[in-house]
């Protein structure tokens, strides 16, 4: 082998080893919530707390939510199911539902998105606390 070929055989494998990685200036979404931990206050067992999370894309392509889990059946998450623009913000609703619940409570919810700078728990996954207190008897007005 001339070291001609060997330069070019060297030029392609450089080439191929970073065609499938994203470069710097590619279009991508970027994931940014107002804030990672969500505290529902004290509520009375048996009611439902609705708290709401700003899902803002920094990035320069479409932000896509394809799911959001919590770590209990007692909280269910609603979110954006059209593409957050860039610049854009969208809402993830956070509904607790206190029935079977008592004392301190706190659970996680993972946002899955095509956000590949959030790894919390894999790709693609950003994780926020959700947390407060359920009371069996009525809550004094002050």
């Amino acid at each position: 082998m001339t070291s001609r070929h060997a330069i070019f055989l060297i030029g392609m494998a450089a080439a191929l080893w970073g065609a499938g990685e994203a470069r710097a200036d590619d279009p991508a979404p970027k994931l940014e919530l107002d804030s990672r931990e969500v505290d529902f206050g004290e509520v009375i067992q048996g009611t439902s707390v609705e708290r709401t999370v700003k899902l803002h894309n920094r990035g320069t392509a479409p932000l896509v939510i394809t799911q959001a889990t919590a770590s209990c059946d007692c909280t269910v998450g609603r979110f954006p199911t059209a593409p957050i623009p860039p610049g854009e913000s969208g809402d993830l609703v956070l509904v607790f539902d206190s029935q079977r619940k008592r004392g301190m409570q706190k659970f996680e919810v993972v946002v899955y998105s095509n956000d590949a700078t959030q790894r919390d728990r894999g790709q693609n996954r950003t994780v926020l606390s959700f947390m407060g207190e359920v009371r069996s008897e009525q809550l004094d007005e002050v």
